[in-house]
């Protein structure tokens, strides 16, 4: 199977050096309106699991709204983040947490 790897925002709260400076003031987000019938569509094309990123992913406005809808239609889901954030979403990861592919911190740390 394969896997869909979709930016939900190009948003971030941090201001890492390796980053291109640019990213720091954007506000951009991909809407469900866009992303519902994606993911809707996914498992259908053989896809089994999606991987969320931005900027920061957890920074969407409907951040748990999307991962419930990633859920739903059965995906797996990972994320790359900062993880600054996910506290505040831990309800939600913590209700699909049948569906992760992999929840494992980066190798980087919090540069």
């Amino acid at each position: 199977m394969a896997k869909l790897v979709i930016e939900l925002t190009d948003r971030c709260n941090l201001r890492c050096g390796h980053c291109p400076s640019g990213r720091h003031g954007c506000r951009g987000e991909l809407g469900l309106e866009l992303l519902a019938p994606i993911l809707a569509e996914a498992p259908g094309c053989g896809i089994d699991r999606v991987a969320f990123t931005g900027g920061e992913p957890t920074l969407h406005t409907d951040f748990g709204q999307v991962v419930a809808m990633a859920a739903a239609v059965g995906l797996r889901i990972s994320l790359v983040t900062n993880g600054w954030s996910l506290p505040k979403h831990l309800d939600v990861l913590l209700a699909h947490r049948d569906r992760p592919a992999r929840w494992r911190p980066c190798p980087l740390g919090a540069a």
